[in-house]
C-alpha cells in the first residue's frame, strides 16, 4: 500500500512539472531594484529611472543591456538640450523625464512600462510617449505583441482596429488621425504594450491614433 502511494505521489509531481514546462510558466520571481537619477543645469533638466535586474540570468542580462542603452540615450539628449538652449535662440530651457515601472515580474513574462515626458520652452504643451519592454523570463528574449497574442501581424492589426473602433465609440471620440491605413507600415515591434496579470495592455501615445487632447489610448487583450 505504501509503495503504491509513493508511486502515485511521484506520478502527480512529474505531471505537475510537465504541465509547468508545457505552458512555459515559471514560478520564479525576477528581483530588481530602481533609483532615480537627476541631472540639472541652468538650461535643461533630466530625470530617469535606473532599473537593474539582479543576478546573472538571461533575462537580467537582456533587461540591463536595454536599460543601460536607454539611460545612455537620455544622457546624450540631456547634453544636447543644454547646448541647444544655452544660446537662448530656442527659449530658456527644456526638461526630459523617463519613468519606468515593472508591471509583471513573475510567470512567463517580465514587463516594464516606460513613460516619457519632454517639454521645450516655447512649446504649446509637453510631449508624452509610452514604450513597453517585454521579455520572456526563461529565455531572456524580447517579445512583441504578435508573440504574446500568438497571432500573425495582419490578424493582430485587424483585432486592434476592431478594439479601437469600439473604444472611440464608447468614449465619443472623433479621430481625424486614425483610419484603416494607420497601421499599414507597422511592424511586429511597432506596437507598444505592457503585461499585467492576465491582460495585455496595448498603449497608443498622443497623436498615434487620436489628437493630443485625448491623451493615451489603451486597449486590452487576454494574455494567451
Amino acid at each position: 500500500m505504501k509503495k503504491n502511494r509513493f508511486v502515485t505521489s511521484i506520478c502527480v509531481l512529474s505531471l505537475a512539472i510537465s504541465l509547468l514546462s508545457f505552458t512555459g510558466v515559471s514560478a520564479k520571481t525576477v528581483k530588481y531594484q530602481t533609483n532615480t537619477v537627476k541631472k540639472t543645469s541652468t538650461y535643461a533638466s533630466l530625470d530617469y529611472t535606473n532599473l537593474i535586474v539582479k543576478g546573472k540570468s538571461k533575462v537580467a542580462k537582456a533587461v540591463n543591456r536595454d536599460m543601460k542603452k536607454g539611460n545612455k540615450a537620455a544622457l546624450k539628449y540631456y547634453k544636447k538640450m543644454k547646448k541647444t538652449y544655452r544660446t537662448g535662440e530656442y527659449g530658456t530651457g527644456a526638461f526630459f523625464s523617463v519613468d519606468r515601472k515593472v508591471s509583471s515580474k513573475k510567470g512567463k513574462y517580465f514587463s516594464i512600462k516606460e513613460n516619457n515626458i519632454e517639454y521645450s520652452a516655447g512649446g504649446a504643451h509637453p510631449i508624452s510617449s509610452f514604450v513597453g519592454y517585454n521579455y520572456n523570463i526563461k529565455t531572456g528574449k524580447r517579445v512583441y505583441l504578435t508573440d504574446v497574442l500568438n497571432l500573425d501581424l495582419d490578424t493582430t492589426k485587424k483585432k486592434i482596429q476592431a478594439k479601437l473602433t469600439k473604444y472611440f465609440k464608447k468614449h465619443n471620440i472623433e479621430s481625424s488621425i486614425y483610419d484603416e491605413t494607420t497601421f499599414k507600415d507597422y511592424k511586429e515591434d511597432t506596437f507598444q504594450f505592457y503585461i499585467k496579470g492576465k491582460k495585455v495592455h496595448v498603449v497608443f501615445s498622443p497623436y498615434d491614433v487620436a489628437p493630443y487632447a485625448v491623451g493615451f489610448v489603451e486597449i486590452t487583450f487576454k494574455l494567451k
